[in-house]
């Protein structure tokens, strides 16, 4: 089974597709139509650089072809996939979208303004993977600005809306998930089940251990305006970001205090 992750920058996608790979039967590339590579995934991916090279040239040259090598490249596994933004283009989403042997996954990040501040962030620094993030100084906040957000804000709920209708439309179904959701275990088992893999309960490695909420007003150097602007929007909620979960209290505090490493 094919199938494409439809996303956007600082939503959790890397953090998605690294689960999506430890599953046996699934194979799920990066950004293969990054403005400057071609994020692939397998055995030796980062050092291939011939293939990286010719990835690259035929991306260029052969777009259809492009598509049939990288769900060629599945490393004998069963299901294969990407992820893809709207800044990689617009045509080549749309034909993704129109083409009903492809699976579509959404990933959603429903508290738009936490995009937001890490978005700022990265532009700032460059430093735009979790890798990277031990290179950021500390403390560092970003600045908000209401007609700034406003805008990213409005572009990024406009293409979710207005891709998942035209899927719809094409008489598809489409899988959402929400960023909130993306360490439930139930929830990503359900989204194998989806793609076409055999979900699998006690699969190791396959899950994270859980994130401890952290408040998105102090992630920006002016948190009275953020939560100002909130107020006026009757947004509160924003005002903190925390996974959604399935499990009981006394599990999920066990994981708050200790149990588990946070990931965030």
């Amino acid at each position: 089974m094919l199938f494409v992750i439809l996303s956007a920058p600082r939503s959790g996608s890397t953090h998605l597709v690294n689960l999506l790979c430890r599953h046996p039967e699934v194979a799920c590339h990066g950004e293969v139509f990054g403005k400057k590579r071609v994020l692939f995934w397998g055995a030796g991916a980062e050092r291939n650089k011939p293939l990286a090279e010719e990835l690259f040239a035929l991306r260029d040259a052969d777009a259809e072809g492009f598509l049939e090598r990288i769900f060629g490249l599945n490393m004998g596994r069963t299901h294969v996939g990407f992820k893809i933004f709207e800044e990689h283009g617009r045509q080549i989403i749309d034909r993704l979208i129109d083409d009903v042997g492809i699976k579509k996954i959404f990933l959603y990040r429903g508290n738009i303004l936490a995009a937001y501040s890490s978005s700022v962030v990265a532009k700032a620094t460059g430093v735009w993977g979790t890798r990277q993030r031990s290179m950021l100084p500390e403390g560092l906040r970003a600045k908000f600005v209401a007609k700034r957000f406003l805008k990213f804000h409005d572009r990024r709920v406009r293409f979710f809306r207005d891709t998942a209708g035209r899927t719809l439309s094409s008489g598809q179904q489409f899988y959402w998930l929400p960023y909130e959701q993306l360490n439930e275990p139930l929830c990503i088992l359900n989204l194998l089940g989806f793609i076409g893999a055999q979900p699998q309960l006690n699969a190791p490695g396959l899950l994270e251990p859980k994130r401890s909420p952290t408040k998105v007003s102090e992630r920006f150097e002016n948190p009275e305006e953020v939560e100002a602007f909130l107020r006026e929007r009757n947004l509160q909620h924003w005002i903190y970001e925390a996974e959604q979960t399935l499990e009981p209290f006394d599990v999920h505090e066990a994981a708050a205090g200790g149990a588990f490493q946070s990931i965030g």
